[in-house]
């Protein structure tokens, strides 16, 4: 292989991977509410390294929400093309238990001042479809997940 060859692959874009979770509790839907930016997604993020997408599922859960995973099922990857890498969102329809504890939000969540809220399907669907967020992508966020939620009804 030439080295022009080893070249052109490096500067491929790189694939990321993130879990988003359409997660059920009693017959609410759990959403996150992105204070900083008035922006509502579902609660996920990114696999770290040597992590599986579900164990990403199972600590993202428990991180944002407090509550463990009871029953899942995968329902669609939604991949997005970014400026220098592509990001890949496992969506997951996720049944949560009854108790749970306290989140523990990552640095970055506090910061960015992220709270979980549980609302009816109708309203999530309202909120994700027709909120107006305040940071420039929000609309494409939360279109991304207005399209998770109706893919797993």
């Amino acid at each position: 292989m030439s080295l022009e060859i080893v070249q052109s692959f490096s500067a491929l874009p790189r694939k990321r991977k993130a879990v988003r979770a359409v997660a059920f509790c009693e017959g609410k839907l759990f959403l996150m509410h992105v204070r900083s930016s008035d922006t509502y997604v579902l609660p996920g993020g990114g696999v770290q390294n040597g992590e599986t997408v579900e164990e990403a599922l199972f600590r993202e859960i428990r991180e944002e929400t407090g509550y463990n995973v009871k029953n899942f099922s995968f329902c669609l990857t939604i991949t997005e093309k970014h400026e220098r890498y592509y990001r890949e969102h496992h969506i997951y329809k996720v049944v949560l238990g009854k108790t749970a504890q306290k989140p523990s939000p990552t640095e970055e969540e506090r910061r960015l001042n992220i709270h979980p809220i549980k609302v009816g399907l109708f309203e999530a669907l309202d909120l994700l479809g027709f909120h107006q967020g305040s940071h420039e992508y929000s609309d494409a966020i939360q279109t991304r997940e207005f399209m998770a939620v109706l893919h797993s009804a």
